[in-house]
């Protein structure tokens, strides 16, 4: 009796020492030197590349609204992948200045007929009015309907932007609206308050601290990306049906690629720009996953999304939902087991608290 007693208060001695040694490393690691590097060489240089990228969309818009040819035509759709691409790079930092911009810019999807009846009506359209509209209307979405049109050929696009004036003026003001949010974006963080001084300033471990905001829209981006994007549209989350208008890109169509620049920006915030990330964090604390470092299974299993995000052929989720079900499945199920490796344990083993909420049990 007094044997296993004794065995008992070790275990327990053990236990305590093991959880005050883990609670010594997670006060301790410099979490301003981390956050710096985040600031500085990840969110930084995005919010600058989504700017440029979103500048040049007005000019190429400016050009195809006085020249309204194919090949004009061909340079927009080219312009407006390039600027999707630098913001699917951003959308994960939904954080200090960003919070809800996408609402603003990326809403998905767009409703066709609410942007007709605006091309349609006879009110001033200018970015102001734009800014004004709802959501379904404006942003990304609505550009890329106006420049692919839906089952239309090039030509027809260009007919249509031809013989109605108000539709490269929709256009053109729809490009100076994205371009007014990325310059107000990118001047905040830099300028504004609060901004990223402030954000390198949040050291603190509490849910008030940047590391603790920044790993919550981590993994909330991930769990949007894998319910969102592909899940709710391609009939593959619980209780839901196949609308593959509901795709983010149903005309282009670029779904996959946006998925792709979202798991890029993953691995760019995880690892700090393979500086000093999250993954450094993580080590520092002696993070583990069956006896293995946390952030190399972590690392790997982003990886694997990337490989099955890169198996689905042709851009389109739609037709790979339809002829590549299994592909596009796999890849539903690797972002569900990422998810639940950031949402559990890479934040229990940072002790970071998770203040979104979903409603499917992961």
């Amino acid at each position: 009796m007094r044997t296993t007693t004794l065995l008992l208060l070790s275990i327990i001695t053990l236990h305590i020492t093991s959880c005050k040694k883990k609670e010594s490393l997670l006060e301790t690691y410099d979490r301003g030197t981390l956050l710096n590097n985040i600031a500085n060489n990840v969110i930084s240089p995005s919010y600058l590349k989504f700017k440029n990228e979103a500048d040049s969309l007005v000019k190429i818009s400016e050009g195809f609204d006085s020249t309204t040819t194919l090949q004009n035509l061909s340079l927009m759709r080219n312009q407006w992948k390039e600027a999707l691409a630098a913001w699917m790079n951003c959308e994960v930092y939904d954080i200090e200045v960003a919070y809800a911009l996408n609402t603003q810019i990326a809403a998905f999807p767009v409703s066709i007929q609410s942007i007709e009846t605006e091309i349609q009506g006879t009110h001033n359209i200018d970015i102001n009015y734009v800014a004004a509209t709802g959501t379904t209307r404006k942003g990304f979405g609505a550009i890329e309907y106006l420049l692919y049109g839906s089952s239309k050929t090039e030509q027809q696009i260009i007919d249509e932007f031809s013989q109605n004036p108000r539709r490269k003026i929709y256009l053109l003001s729809l490009a100076k609206h994205v371009a007014s949010v990325a310059n107000q974006l990118e001047n905040e963080w830099k300028n504004g308050n609060p901004s990223h001084s402030h954000f390198i300033s949040q050291t603190q471990m509490d849910i008030s601290g940047s590391l603790n905001m920044v790993i919550n829209v981590f993994v909330a981006h991930i769990e949007e990306v894998r319910r969102s994007k592909i899940g709710k549209p391609c009939g593959i989350e619980a209780t839901s049906v196949a609308d593959y208008s509901k795709l983010e890109n149903p005309f282009a169509p670029h779904s996959i690629e946006n998925i792709k620049s979202n798991i890029a920006s993953w691995k760019m915030l995880f690892t700090g720009a393979f500086g000093i990330g999250i993954d450094d964090y993580s080590d520092a604390v002696n993070a583990t996953y069956n006896n293995e470092k946390l952030s190399t299974v972590i690392l790997r299993q982003m990886a694997l999304c990337e490989m099955k995000a890169n198996a689905i052929s042709g851009g389109s989720l739609e037709n790979a939902a339809i002829n590549q079900p299994a592909q596009v499945k796999e890849l539903h199920l690797e972002l569900k087991k990422l998810t639940v490796l950031t949402k559990v344990d890479l934040s229990s083993s940072l002790g970071v608290v998770i203040t979104f909420s979903d409603n499917d049990g992961d």
